[in-house]
């Protein structure tokens, strides 16, 4: 996917103004997804990025910082001036274009380093709780 493709698909999702604006909400959620992933995992999934994009998620990458999905829209709500209802919105466009375009298997290699509450934020079902 190119860059002018995948902010073109996240202004559609988040229903943003210009790609300008698009690209903001992008380069501050893959900002904040690179802190949560580390370095390592930040590399790899920047290669599936569009050129223009993948430093957005690699500069910010150091040690990983374990923090949650509440923490994660916190995060991105501070870095945008926003509620975390609409980092909600914000993050939901991001992620679900980042989740198009990576493989199932990388998709599910992701969402196991993030572990739980992640998913819905990449517009991912969430697995039913397994019942006995």
């Amino acid at each position: 996917m190119e860059a002018r493709e995948f902010l073109s698909t996240v202004r559609d999702r988040g229903s943003y103004a210009d790609r300008t604006e698009a690209e903001q909400v992008t380069r501050a959620v893959l900002a904040v997804l690179g802190r949560r992933l580390g370095a390592d995992v930040a590399k790899d999934v920047a290669v599936q990025l569009p050129v223009g994009l993948q430093e957005s998620l690699t500069n910010t990458a150091g040690p990983v910082e374990g923090f949650g999905p509440d923490a994660f829209l916190s995060r991105v709500a501070q870095a945008l001036g926003t509620s975390i209802a609409t980092a909600k919105w914000d993050v939901g466009a991001v992620l679900s274009t980042l989740a198009d375009a990576l493989s199932v298997d990388q998709l599910a290699q992701l969402m196991g380093v993030l572990g739980p509450g992640y998913a819905i934020l990449f517009g991912q079902r969430v697995p039913a709780a397994v019942t006995r």
